[in-house]
């Protein structure tokens, strides 16, 4: 089975400073995440489910397959509007995993 289909996945190359999680919770497992940034990158790919997203005060009604890019140091959160399974994919970039991989704009 590739690793697209597996349903709760994650891979993780600190080396590279990169990550990945493909994550799928069930209707009743579903939680708010509270406001939060990280040091890295983030690109968050929704799924399925009924999220809306917070990135530092700007409101995202998310549908299916929209892809957000969150900077570095970018507050965040996730909102479910009402139950229902939340399925997404998420990767985090250190600012040298660029470096490393001759980016020159991140």
């Amino acid at each position: 089975m590739a690793c697209e289909d597996k349903i709760n996945y994650r891979y993780s190359d600190e080396k590279r400073d990169f990550y990945y999680e493909r994550k799928r919770d069930e209707a009743r497992r579903t939680y708010n995440y509270k406001l939060h940034n990280h040091q890295k990158y983030e690109v968050y790919v929704f799924l399925e489910g009924h999220v809306h997203y917070f990135i530092e005060g700007s409101l995202y009604k998310l549908t299916p397959c929209d892809i957000l890019v969150i900077r570095d140091n970018e507050m965040h959160e996730a909102v479910h509007v009402k139950s229902s399974e939340y399925n997404r994919i998420v990767m985090h970039f250190s600012k040298n995993f660029f470096v490393e991989n001759n980016c020159k704009e991140y």
